[in-house]
């Protein structure tokens, strides 16, 4: 195993961002960057009970909430870390800090943002299953595979009307036991929301009664 593999599975003895403390994030950082923001509709930002879509997106949308307690500016050196740095430590440390905006809520299956074989051979995991197989040990419900995603197109610099057209028909349902359930569906960041919907979309035209998306934070 080589060195850059060997570092991904020992445990930070420094904060990450101030370097001073003892890490992932010490008390300290922790106080400063993890400051809740309210929770909205993730397509028009209006202000909602627990993250709820709105009425009117609702029409538009398939997702039925996000539960998004952090703002992206506040956490985006953590993440950066997570996913491009391969820091999987950071995975327990994010949960941990997410567990506490699911009190109020109840989901029948647990499952995670696919990727594509080739980006996850090329990053060496998948940033969302592993956040959802440590958020399953607060939730004590089985984390699940549902869907397959058939291409991945990057979307940095994308318009939102490029954004949506991208993900069109890139997930496949995988999974029976989901006709009628509640879905969680957790992933790490929502930028314009394309991605979810169309994923949601998949999942209820499979028969999933309501879909709701974890994320640590909104962009």
């Amino acid at each position: 195993m080589g060195i850059a593999k060997l570092a991904q599975f020992v445990t930070r003895n420094e904060c990450i961002l101030c370097k001073k403390f003892i890490g992932p994030v010490c008390e300290n950082c922790l106080n400063k960057v993890f400051i809740p923001r309210s929770p909205s509709c993730f397509a028009c930002n209006k202000l909602t009970q627990n993250g709820k879509t709105c009425p009117t997106c609702r029409a538009r949308y398939y997702v039925s909430g996000v539960i998004a307690p952090f703002r992206h500016s506040d956490v985006r050196e953590l993440i950066h870390v997570y996913k491009y740095e391969h820091d999987r430590s950071l995975a327990n440390f994010f949960a941990t800090q997410l567990q506490s905006s699911l009190t109020n809520h109840k989901f029948d299956v647990l499952t995670f943002m696919p990727t594509t074989g080739r980006r996850q051979r090329m990053r060496g995991f998948n940033q969302a299953e592993l956040l959802c197989r440590e958020i399953s040990r607060g939730l004590y419900i089985k984390p699940q595979q549902t869907l397959i995603r058939t291409r991945h197109k990057p979307q940095v610099g994308a318009s939102k009307e490029q954004r949506v057209s991208s993900v069109e028909g890139n997930f496949y349902p995988i999974s029976h036991k989901i006709r009628h359930k509640k879905i969680l569906l957790v992933d790490d960041v929502v930028t314009t929301g394309a991605t979810i919907n169309e994923a949601a979309r998949t999942l209820k035209e499979a028969g999933a009664l309501s879909v709701w998306v974890l994320v640590i934070a909104r962009a």
